[in-house]
C-alpha cells in the first residue's frame, strides 16, 4: 500500500513497474493512468497487489498491508478529520498497528513521519538524510533526467541510477519503491 499526501500515484506506478519487470507481475490499482499500461489498473493472478490508498475517508485504515509506504503527511482532508492533529493520530495509530506484523517504509525527511522512525523494528526509513535506512547521494539533476546513487545505510546498492523523472521529489518516490524491492530481495 502506498499512501501520503503527495506522490502516491507516481510511486504506485513506479513500484508496480519494478515488480512487473522483476517477474512478480502484481495487480496494480492506481489513482491515475499508468503510462506503461494505459489505464489505472493492471489485473493479474499474482499473489502480489500494489494499491494506492488515500486517507480522504479513512478507508485506508481498514487495510492490512504486508508493506506500507508512507510518503509524507500534509494538512489534507481536514473536512473528514476535523483537525490536523486528528489526522496525524490516525496515521500514527495505523503505522504502529501495521508495523507489528508488516514492514512500514516511511519518509525520514518528513517532519511528522520522522517522529516514528524508532517506534518499531519493522519501521524502515528512506530519504536524503544519510541516517535513513535507504538514502540517495551524488545527485545530478538535468533538464531530461535525474541521476543518483542508492544506498542502504552506508552500503552502496546501486550506482548512477538514471531516471527520466525530474526532480528530487521523484528521486524520493523512487527510493521508497526501491526500498520495497530491496526488502523483497
Amino acid at each position: 500500500v502506498i499512501s501520503g499526501s503527495h506522490g502516491k500515484t507516481s510511486t504506485t506506478s513506479l513500484l508496480g513497474h519494478l515488480l512487473v519487470s522483476s517477474g512478480l507481475n502484481p495487480t496494480i490499482i492506481s489513482g491515475g493512468i499508468m503510462s506503461n499500461f494505459g489505464q489505472n489498473i493492471h489485473l493479474t493472478d499474482s499473489n502480489y497487489v500494489v494499491v494506492e490508498a488515500d486517507e480522504s475517508d479513512g478507508t485506508i485504515f481498514k487495510l492490512s498491508p504486508s508493506y506500507l509506504i508512507y510518503l509524507n503527511v500534509d494538512k489534507e482532508h481536514l473536512d473528514y478529520y476535523k483537525s490536523f492533529s486528528s489526522l496525524k493520530n490516525q496515521i500514527r495509530n495505523f503505522i504502529l498497528k501495521t508495523s507489528k506484523k508488516s514492514k512500514v517504509i516511511i519518509n525520514n525527511d518528513d517532519k511528522f513521519l520522522n517522529t516514528m522512525n524508532s517506534l518499531s523494528p519493522n519501521i524502515i526509513t528512506f530519504g536524503k538524510k544519510i541516517k535513513s535506512d535507504y538514502n540517495y547521494r551524488n545527485i545530478k539533476l538535468s533538464k531530461n533526467k535525474s541521476i543518483f546513487d542508492f544506498y542502504k545505510k552506508n552500503d552502496l546498492i546501486h550506482e548512477k541510477i538514471s531516471s527520466p523523472l525530474l526532480g528530487e521529489h521523484n528521486i524520493l518516490n523512487l527510493i521508497s519503491a526501491l526500498a520495497v524491492i530491496n526488502e523483497l530481495d
